[in-house]
């Protein structure tokens, strides 16, 4: 799951340019369909609570939350039950930590 510890990485970088291209992450849609991605993912989500997303740092946070979308999206495992549930399950705990 390099491209998940990168996307960790990158997030919690406590400073960055202001130009577009620093504002931006590079990994491309293929990754994200990668097998151990995918799997990787799916053990990562079937791991969490609510309690235990509520408990995490705003960059924790984002690194599952960014990660579900991109696995979900350009990784096409939106079909997923596992994925689905992913996304409804964020959602929900989203609100609640509002």
């Amino acid at each position: 799951m390099a491209v998940v510890e990168e996307l960790g990485r990158e997030a919690a970088k406590r400073r960055r340019g202001c130009t577009y291209e620093d504002l931006f992450f590079g990994a491309k849609p293929a990754r994200w369909r990668e097998e151990d991605v995918r799997k990787g993912m799916s053990e990562w989500f079937m791991e969490m609570s609510e309690d235990y997303f509520l408990r995490g740092s705003v960059v924790e946070k984002f690194t599952l939350v960014c990660s579900v979308y991109m696995v979900a999206g350009p990784g096409k495992q939106h079909t997923e039950d596992w994925c689905f549930k992913a996304v409804e399950s964020l959602q929900l705990w989203l609100e609640n930590d509002m």
